[in-house]
């Protein structure tokens, strides 16, 4: 991988090539952050890129630093917002 190049995913190989793994190790040690624009609805900007609901948000370790965004049932997602208490 050359310097400068810009990666948005890693290539992922099934075989056991110590080279290419050697190779992804030393340009992963190299790489840098690229930060864009702060977004401020971060839960909604994860659920878009990854495709999949964000349904509890967490500030902290303990219970009440939990948001419930939403719940997930076998009958799908169903957006709410209630804080959880302990």
């Amino acid at each position: 991988m050359e310097a400068g190049r810009r990666l948005d995913r890693l290539p992922v190989r099934r075989d056991r090539d110590l080279a290419a793994q050697e190779r992804l190790t030393r340009a992963l040690l190299r790489a840098a952050p690229r930060y864009g624009p702060v977004v401020r609805d971060w839960p909604a900007a994860v659920r878009d890129a990854l495709g999949a609901p964000v349904a509890l948000v967490s500030a902290g370790p303990a219970a009440a630093a939990k948001t419930v965004l939403g719940t997930l049932d076998g009958a799908g997602y169903r957006s709410r917002s209630t804080t959880t208490g302990a």
